[in-house]
């Protein structure tokens, strides 16, 4: 990597911490407001918080990002570079957690808790990146990816919503009422103000019109997201 390369990362790397930072500053006041739309103890509101940050970080990156983008079948491909490798560092990571347990214990826990940590990270890394990959599958079309920014926020409110209540991201079609409901499409629906508030005031980012298609679109996306059932052995 060139010393240019290097100013670069660390100029981009600075940006998104104080990105980070400023969100921050605006959902904490909010945090509670977020939390009781998901029946959250207030005991588990910190990492929720963290992850809310998140959302809200690479929504606002999207966002951001969109005029000087590169393909998205580009960006797709990258994306699953990144957790193609972070599988396989979490894979090496359980080889050499398993190598750790023949040492004596007194030195197996030298190392034991680093090399977990690097595992989960791993891990996560794997996760983020297939989520995000697979958000992209598709709407490469020679033209730019309907609400991607949008979509980055689903994906990362689902992340926080799973997180901390341990339970699915669903949405549900109330037939009596006309209109899709959840404690995750409450999530969505709180946190989108702010969203909007975060992004480039002279281009608004694009989201569904009306509260009855952001429902529709959420519920698609949690239905797309979840693994199909094994077929039964007969």
């Amino acid at each position: 990597m060139s010393i240019s390369d290097q100013d670069t990362d660390a100029a981009v790397a600075a940006g998104l911490a104080q990105c980070r930072k400023q969100i921050g500053g605006v959902v904490r006041p909010y945090i509670a407001q977020y939390a009781a739309k998901i029946n959250l103890p207030c005991g588990k509101q910190k990492e929720f918080e963290q992850d809310i940050i998140e959302a809200l970080l690479w929504c606002v990156v999207s966002h951001v990002d969109e005029p000087k983008r590169k393909r998205f079948s580009d960006i797709r491909k990258d994306w699953l570079h990144v957790g193609k490798e972070a599988a396989a560092a979490e894979k090496h990571l359980k080889r050499l957690r398993s190598a750790l347990n023949n040492l004596p214990p007194q030195y197996r826990e030298l190392l034991n808790a680093h090399v977990e940590s690097a595992e989960i990270a791993a891990g996560l890394i794997a996760k983020q990146a297939g989520d995000i990959g697979g958000a992209l599958k598709g709407k490469d079309k020679g033209g730019t990816p309907s609400m991607l920014s949008f979509r980055s926020l689903i994906i990362g409110l689902k992340k926080a919503f799973e997180r901390a209540t341990g339970s699915p991201a669903k949405v549900t079609w109330n037939e009596h009422r006309s209109r899709y409901e959840g404690l995750f499409v409450s999530l969505v629906e709180a946190v989108l103000p702010l969203a909007l508030s975060c992004g480039d005031a002279n281009r608004p980012m694009r989201i569904p019109s009306s509260e009855h298609a952001r429902g529709k679109y959420v519920h698609q996306m949690t239905r797309r997201a979840r693994p199909k059932r094994a077929m039964p052995e007969t």
